[in-house]
């Protein structure tokens, strides 16, 4: 994401903070000694380096100049120079290094602003493709306060793809508890006294599996209703986020759990048959589907 040129082009117009500063009391710094010196050196370097449009090199040695002698106008000088270079991630921490300093003015608090507003929405979309959720929602939260008209939209697009990738995140964990549970079972059933209890265990989970797919599958057919429902009518945005959200979820969720359930429930059943008789099982599994319901009928002979 680019940072909007009027913003750019504002900031590229302020002037540095440090010349004021350093004209105002040099005398009274001229006193302590070589430190001083050599900050008041680098940061004359690095003016010159700005004015010729040497930005990387002048937030280098404006660097250089707050570690020789630390003011806090040259944080914000420094802040500057990398916000125009897209360097934001530097530009946000500098900006909180110089707000905390508490000597910002009225007109130093528009800068860091500025800063706030645009680099939030940079590293938040940055941190969303890179699946850092967490750095995301932080991002966002520490920008919002600052977005003019026209980055609040932007802003709200990105806060609606986070809930998207949280909810999509939730449900993959959610599938994969489900996967892991099952396997876990079939992998390693309890046995109780030598009989096949852990047999009918397995099947009763795998039965209950189909049950709740049966029923989301039900539930998944209204959300698609009421969504056509909804954008038809176009005027709910969230709902119809919310229940395309839900829909999508549904498409790979219930056929999931309809296959992990039906496995667990086979499985179950061949462990009861094989521990109960020698006989070899007759086994049939008829999924049926109909227009309010949605399961599958087991014929089991031994």
């Amino acid at each position: 994401m680019d940072m909007p040129s009027q913003t750019k082009l504002r900031i590229a117009a302020l002037a540095l903070g440090w010349s004021l500063v350093m004209v105002s009391s040099t005398t009274a710094w001229a006193q302590e000694g070589d430190a001083h010196q050599e900050m008041l050196r680098l940061s004359a370097e690095a003016q010159e380096q700005y004015d010729a449009g040497q930005l990387q090199e002048a937030a280098d040695t404006y660097r250089e100049a707050y570690a020789a002698y630390p003011q806090p106008i040259l944080l914000k000088n420094e802040m500057i120079a990398r916000y125009l270079i897209e360097d934001c991630d530097r530009s946000m921490e500098l900006a909180q290094g110089f707000e905390a300093s508490g000597e910002a003015t009225a007109e130093d608090e528009l800068d860091l602003a500025a800063v706030y507003a645009d680099c939030s929405l940079v590293l938040a979309s940055a941190s969303l493709e890179a699946g850092e959720l967490e750095e995301a929602r932080q991002q966002l939260t520490l920008g919002e306060s600052h977005w003019d008209e026209e980055l609040a939209g932007e802003g709200e697009a990105l806060w609606e793809r986070l809930g998207r990738a949280q909810t999509e995140r939730e449900a993959q964990a959610q599938s994969l508890a489900a996967s892991s549970a099952a396997s876990s079972a079939i992998e390693a059933p309890p046995e109780v006294g030598g009989a096949p209890v852990g047999g009918w265990v397995l099947t009763a989970g795998g039965v209950v599996g189909i049950v709740g797919a049966s029923a989301w599958y039900l539930s998944s057919r209204g959300d698609v209703e009421e969504l056509q429902e909804v954008a038809a009518e176009g005027i709910d945005r969230a709902r119809y986020e919310e229940l395309s959200d839900s829909v999508a979820t549904a498409r790979w969720g219930v056929p999931t759990l309809y296959a992990l359930s039906g496995l667990a429930t086979v499985g179950g059943i061949l462990w009861v048959v094989m521990q109960s008789s020698d006989e070899a099982p007759a086994l049939t599994v008829m999924p049926e589907v109909g227009p309010q319901s949605a399961g599958a009928r087991l014929r089991l002979r031994f």
